[in-house]
């Protein structure tokens, strides 16, 4: 559904605004609501090295952002128990 939009709106020229809001707040929040994944769906399987590796990535951002006082909210770590 978000490819046909894409196409549709990319060939019609109409601004930006309208394609976003039209994706967040009808197409994607459309298929949140009425369409669930059936067996016959494809799986994509993520490799466990390639999640730890994003994880890594995610943590060491967190930790960036995180250095001057700014407030990271969520598991920083899903893997190992938070420090008190």
């Amino acid at each position: 559904m978000p490819r046909n939009l894409d196409v549709e709106f990319r060939g019609n020229g109409p601004p930006d605004e309208l394609y976003s809001g039209l994706i967040r707040n009808g197409a994607v929040t459309h298929m949140k609501n009425t369409c669930s994944p059936t067996s016959a769906d494809v799986r994509i399987a993520t490799l466990r090295r390639a999640a730890e590796a994003a994880a890594g990535i995610g943590a060491a951002a967190a930790q960036r952002i995180g250095a001057p006082g700014v407030r990271v909210l969520g598991h920083r770590c899903p893997r190992r128990p938070r420090r008190r």
